[in-house]
């Protein structure tokens, strides 16, 4: 996209006139039974000359219902066309038009990853630059506090070479299913095949349902850039009925991780990626890594994928996810856990850093790592071991409350002796909990006694 100043509308349009529409539309490619894809072109000062990807939803009917969906969708899009990263589509307008919410996406994209990978005529040597792409696109996501909530082949998108996380789940929002992006025949709106285990069970899509189905791509990428022969076996090996789903199969998931990871001959690379989706692929929400996890730990291992000349190389140490540095290993190890980093806890353990009892409960109950608090508590019950203080149990209490962690704040509720203990500033664990929205912190706290 280059530096240059590219046309965008900010703000949702209404139109009451098809005439007013600022593009027309050239060729259909994608048609569902309540919506279509298509290119479109600009014909107004703002747009003339330029060619874009048409998302066109129908709305629902009950007239109260589109009001509150709208407002909802209005905001979702505001957010979306705030992004600005080489690997996430740009949102260029939304605007409704009768009974249809459309927006206008850039660039119009040439296939999707599920094409390029099912292909046996594709060549394998492009996919192993593209882990790193997605790696950057949905760290960049996550960071600005957005959730994907669709994660899979078909909403990744190919413009040439380049990999574009697209389809920010629009179509979850209750204003009905939508056609995919590029392929014909749409993949449904709930998408089995890669959702996680708790949103297949009627959770809602956090961000750690979208590093399970990152782990499902990854490890279908993984696999096809051995053979598309060998993703087409392994996915009718995970198959619930007429349809796959990894949801329903973490073991198989994880036993094709073992197996490919114990095979010879394949690249060194392999075994990192495979690594990752071990950690991905987990049934577990609460032990699957953040996206700015995979990324540190990606550069902190300076992993390094065989790439033909025209691929991109993400730098992934520029992101605003890498808080650490080469020098400061205790201090790494500090911000390791109280960012929830648990691959990068990990490494700079396995590198010598350590910290005390105190400051590992407090860092950690401040990333939500719970089973870790859990662990200093353990420990802390051996009478052969330096107790930790109770003061560093209430600041735990505390950090956990104004990050919004419940279970982690609820583990530490049975240690804390004083649910009022307050910071030096007078804050206590309801009041910052509280300044940060985090109701349903708010609300354990008082059923555990404490006052307004």
């Amino acid at each position: 996209m280059g530096n240059e100043v590219l046309p965008m509308i900010k703000e949702h349009q209404e139109y009451d006139e098809s005439s007013k529409i600022p593009f027309i539309p050239s060729v259909v490619i994608g048609i569902g039974s309540i919506g279509v894809i298509e290119e479109v072109k600009g014909q107004d000062d703002t747009f003339r000359g330029q060619t874009y990807a048409r998302k066109t939803m129908i709305l629902l009917n009950n007239l109260e219902d589109r009001k509150k969906e709208l407002e909802t969708m209005a905001e979702e899009v505001k957010i979306m066309k705030s992004l600005c990263h080489k690997h996430v589509v740009r949102l260029v307008m939304s605007y409704t038009w009768q009974n249809n919410f459309c927006i206008v996406i850039d660039p119009r994209a040439e296939s999707s990853l599920e094409e390029y990978l099912v292909n046996q005529t594709k060549p394998r040597n492009h996919i192993a630059g593209w882990f790193r792409c997605l790696i950057s696109g949905i760290s960049y996501v996550h960071e600005r506090g957005l959730r994907h909530r669709d994660i899979k082949p078909h909403n990744l998108l190919l413009k040439g070479s380049k990999l574009l996380l697209t389809d920010f789940g629009i179509s979850m929002m209750g204003l009905g299913k939508t056609v995919p992006t590029t392929v014909k025949g749409a993949p449904r709106s709930r998408t089995l095949e890669y959702c996680s285990p708790e949103v297949h069970d009627g959770s809602t899509r956090g961000r750690s349902a979208d590093m399970f189905s990152i782990g499902a791509v990854f490890l279908e990428m993984a696999i096809a850039s051995i053979s598309s022969d060998e993703l087409q076996t392994f996915r009718d090996a995970l198959k619930v009925g007429d349809r796959y789903s990894y949801a329903l199969n973490v073991t198989t998931a994880q036993n094709k991780i073992g197996s490919l990871g114990s095979s010879e001959g394949h690249d060194p690379w392999l075994n990192s990626i495979l690594f990752l989706c071990g950690k991905m692929i987990q049934a577990n929400r609460y032990l699957r890594p953040k996206a700015g996890d995979v990324s540190a730990w990606w550069s902190w291992n300076r992993v390094s994928t065989t790439m033909s000349p025209d691929d991109c190389s993400c730098d992934l140490s520029s992101s605003t996810a890498l808080p650490y540095h080469e020098e400061g290993l205790n201090e790494n190890l500090r911000r390791a856990y109280a960012n929830g980093h648990t691959l990068m806890v990990d490494l700079f353990k396995e590198r010598g850093a350590e910290l005390s009892k105190d400051a590992t409960l407090i860092a950690a109950a401040e990333g939500g790592l719970s089973d870790i608090v859990r662990c200093v508590i353990a420990e802390n019950a051996d009478a052969r071991t330096k107790a930790v203080s109770k003061v560093s149990f209430e600041v735990a209490l505390r950090r956990a409350a104004s990050a919004g962690f419940a279970e982690t704040v609820e583990v530490l509720l049975d240690r804390v002796a004083d649910i009022e203990s307050a910071s030096d500033d007078g804050t206590t664990a309801l009041a910052a909990a509280s300044n940060q929205g985090h109701k349903d912190v708010v609300r354990l706290l008082l059923d555990k006694g404490a006052r307004h």
